[in-house]
């Protein structure tokens, strides 16, 4: 019993700290965001410090573009999908400018897989 109200307490815990994480996560400035991004960046891709120094601007103006983007939420839907498209079509020629072959396929092939689970999230609910 005493086992299962443990679990049950860790449950209710983990399932409202969710909602907190992401309020969190979308009251940080872009040059937080474009921080945390390039810091992410560097771990995983293991970057020079010349090429996280040059991610981070390329980074804090990709966020900043998106969220703009994400706020002109009166656009027609049409013209913000053609600059959201732009946008990460000149982020993924800076960064391909940035880093090595190497790291720059394990950044497309991240970048596709992220994609991929984004849309089968919105596709799920859809299909009940």
């Amino acid at each position: 019993m005493k086992k299962h109200l443990i679990f049950i307490g860790l449950t209710i815990a983990l399932l409202g700290y969710q909602p907190a994480a992401a309020q969190q996560q979308s009251q940080r400035t872009p040059q937080e965001q474009a921080q945390q991004l390039t810091n992410k960046m560097t771990e995983r891709y293991d970057l020079s410090e010349a090429q996280s120094a040059q991610a981070l601007p390329v980074n804090e103006a990709f966020v900043g573009n998106m969220r703009r983007l994400k706020e002109t939420s009166g656009d027609d839907q049409e013209s913000r999908r053609k600059s959201g498209r732009a946008y990460r079509q000149a982020y993924h020629q800076q960064m391909k400018e940035i880093l090595t072959p190497e790291q720059f396929e394990r950044w497309k092939a991240d970048q596709k897989a992220r994609m991929a689970k984004r849309r089968a999230q919105k596709q799920a609910p859809a299909n009940p």
